[in-house]
């Protein structure tokens, strides 16, 4: 990433990758150097304090967890659509740790659970990662070394997701065709085959 550079008369501001960015032309007083979202430090999941989520992942076993997010901005889906995935889930034997808050799925089963908030990968017992192809998702994803199934929504998204198919890093479906089976045999794919 190139430094990104805004001005204003009296203070400078220096979005960079590294300090030898910050060496070759931020060494000023007058310049505040920022690390921007997508360079902050990747917490563990030991930030996480909930003692029953931490309980869930544990009991997993050897299955281990996936872990569902479509990021900050998407909270709820339709209640079909929510069904459908929440039946999809039900099916694997792995835990699962889904970050939604719209209304419980009438087919969610007793292997997942819903979180308003969840930290992403940094737990060892992840097996897979369920993302809209978001930015931050997957840099957490590939920092953690975990394969995702991909759900893009908009935007970049789709283009995200390709980069990472052809890295063998995901899968990707497209959510408004896939049934609960298309769902299954990606994270079995993702989950059994990580090569």
């Amino acid at each position: 990433m190139s430094p990104f550079w805004i001005v204003d008369c009296r203070l400078l501001f220096c979005f960079g990758e590294g300090d030898e960015e910050h060496e070759r032309g931020a060494k000023r007083p007058d310049c505040i150097k920022i690390k921007t979202r997508h360079q902050r430090c990747i917490e563990q999941w030991s930030c996480c304090s909930d003692t029953e989520l931490e309980e869930f992942v544990q009991s997993s076993g050897d299955h281990g967890i996936v872990v569902f997010s479509f990021g900050s901005m998407v909270n709820n889906l339709t209640m079909n659509r929510a069904n459908m995935i929440a039946s999809a889930l039900g099916q694997i034997p792995q835990k699962v740790i889904w970050r939604y808050s719209g209304k419980t799925p009438e087919t969610l089963a007793p292997n997942t659970k819903l979180y308003d908030w969840i930290p992403q990968n940094g737990n060892p017992k992840t097996k897979t990662f369920i993302t809209h192809g978001g930015t931050n998702g997957l840099y957490e994803a590939i920092y953690h070394g975990v394969l995702m199934v991909g759900l893009p929504l908009f935007a970049y998204q789709p283009d995200n997701l390709v980069h990472m198919k052809t890295k063998g890093a995901a899968v990707f479906l497209d959510i408004n065709d896939m049934t609960s089976k298309d769902l299954v045999e990606a994270l079995k794919t993702v989950i059994n085959n990580p090569t």
